[in-house]
């Protein structure tokens, strides 16, 4: 594992079992969805979201990102989700319908927070929804079109 630079990178060593489950809930999502190749490596600066993953056909980005113990209002979280927006935008470009996609409980706050954030970074044209899954899952999801 790599050696992490900033709090914002650290992770939890041993996550939740809810954690463990909406990690396997976005993963399924990106794999039915086409995004069919696995960026193991993560970003470019070494952090690694809960799921990254591609679609090779037109070069698509999948960044999921699950949430159990953390809040929105957490400033080490609002931090390391800001710097995986960021990234979003670089690396998406203007690449047509690469998802980041939060899998959380508590869809009003998660969803605020996420609007918020993709102001602080700077990302236009996009567009944030929010849907249940079931009882306790939710996924707010930010298109870029």
């Amino acid at each position: 594992m790599m050696e992490r630079k900033s709090d914002f990178n650290t992770r939890h060593i041993n996550p939740g079992y809810k954690h463990e489950e909406r990690r396997g809930i976005l993963s399924d999502i990106a794999i039915l969805s086409g995004y069919d190749t696995n960026l193991k490596r993560g970003l470019p600066d070494g952090t690694i979201p809960d799921v990254l993953r591609i679609d090779s056909s037109c070069g698509s980005i999948f960044l999921g990102e699950a949430k159990d113990t953390e809040s929105p209002g957490m400033l080490s979280t609002r931090k390391r989700l800001l710097n995986y927006l960021s990234w979003f935008r670089f690396i998406v470009g203007n690449c047509k319908g690469s998802l980041f996609v939060l899998c959380v409980g508590n869809k009003e706050r998660w969803k605020c927070t996420l609007s918020g954030l993709v102001l602080d970074a700077g990302i236009k044209n996009s567009m944030i929804s929010a849907e249940k899954i079931d009882n306790e899952n939710y996924l707010i999801t930010l298109r870029l079109d």
